[in-house]
């Protein structure tokens, strides 16, 4: 009987794009993704910690606002 190992990718994983074993990407963007994948990870714990509905709507926008820095970061970085 064979085993076969599957990664289980975090949240702040997925949403920054860190979710392949294959990333064809420079090693600044790479470390610029595991950045705010922590950042994500830590507000999804915190976020589980004690939900409400005003935390939820807040968690739902810092969500936003990291995914639409984390591409802008990397657009500015790949601008020639």
């Amino acid at each position: 009987m064979m085993i076969q190992e599957i990664k289980m990718y975090t949240f702040g994983d997925i949403l920054v794009g860190l979710d392949s074993e294959e990333i064809n990407e420079t090693e600044q963007i790479i470390e610029i993704r595991k950045i705010f994948s922590k950042l994500a990870e830590d507000l999804k714990d915190n976020y589980n910690l004690n939900r409400s509905p005003v935390k939820s709507l807040l968690f739902d926008q810092a969500i936003g606002q990291i995914s639409a820095t984390q591409l802008l970061v990397e657009k500015l970085l790949k601008m020639k």
